[in-house]
């Protein structure tokens, strides 16, 4: 089980605490916390752990426990705080302990709590979105590879013969002189084998993107952007991060934002971009040839 990026959007402030709700040794961490940070909102996870965000974040920063920190139940009651940022190689890679740092001490967790209890960065979003975004340029390409595949294949070319650029020269030669070819279909194939051909060899090696992520502000709706050098490698190096008034973007990037706000999220439109979610989108940059 890896990591829960849990959106902060269906969560319901949560009083309860205040009011002994859950147990007393929870209520006492949570009131620690809000001293030590008066942004924190709380809202219920189970009947021993409470989210911790804040308002107007998109992502939950964590939740804090209180109980065993055991699976079988034994042991010592703990507080317990679960944070991205936390690594515990006491349990495995894809277990929700490898998350969680527990003491008995209250003081040591609410040290290990407000260290750890840290919003999501531009770039921390980015990297949590961008292997989406691989799948959805990807299929684009993948499927103008297939019919170009399927093409050569309804002329009786092998899709794993790349020496065809002679036979392609003169089937090229024959449409441009007006040759009529007794089978119209046939005609059909070369000249679309032709067009694809020739847009095969202008795709670029890369893909560079712009990362996008709006959000809201005490004065102003803001826009981060950041410049992705590849959008299809999952290492693909990160520019400057810029902040913007979300009104006042670049025209190239403001119009396919637009575009894809009238999409459902998840949804890739080629040579404009991708919308990830209502807030988060990657775009094309102008120079790309998609």
């Amino acid at each position: 089980m890896t990591y829960e990026h849990k959106e902060t959007a269906d969560l319901k402030p949560e009083a309860g605490y205040l009011a002994g709700w859950y147990s007393g040794c929870l209520a006492e961490f949570c009131r620690d916390l809000r001293r030590a940070n008066r942004d924190f909102v709380f809202s219920s996870r189970d009947h021993k752990s409470v989210y911790v965000y804040v308002e107007g974040e998109r992502y939950v920063r964590g939740y804090v426990t209180y109980g065993s920190s055991q699976r079988n139940g034994y042991g010592d009651d703990k507080f317990g705080v679960s944070a991205r940022g936390i690594i515990n190689n006491k349990y495995g890679e894809y277990t929700l302990e490898h998350h969680i740092k527990a003491s008995i001490n209250i003081k040591t967790a609410l040290k290990t709590a407000t260290r750890n209890l840290v919003a999501y960065t531009t770039r921390d979003i980015e990297r949590l979105h961008h292997a989406t975004n691989i799948k959805n340029v990807d299929s684009g390409r993948q499927a103008f590879m297939l019919r170009h595949r399927y093409v050569r294949s309804q002329l009786g070319m092998s899709p794993y013969n790349g020496n065809t650029s002679k036979l392609l020269l003169e089937f090229g030669c024959l449409i441009k002189s007006g040759y009529k070819f007794i089978d119209p279909q046939v005609q059909a194939d070369i000249t679309e084998l032709l067009e694809m051909t020739a847009a095969r060899e202008s795709m670029a090696d890369t893909v560079p993107m712009t990362f996008v992520y709006i959000y809201p502000t005490q004065h102003e709706t803001r826009a981060d952007i950041l410049f992705i050098a590849d959008a299809r490698t999952t290492d693909s190096k990160q520019h400057e991060q810029q902040t913007w008034v979300a009104d006042a973007l670049p025209e190239s990037i403001l119009g396919k934002v637009m575009v894809l706000q009238m999409c459902e999220d998840g949804h890739y439109v080629e040579g404009v971009g991708s919308r990830i979610g209502e807030h988060i989108f990657y775009v094309h940059e102008e120079s790309d040839a998609t």
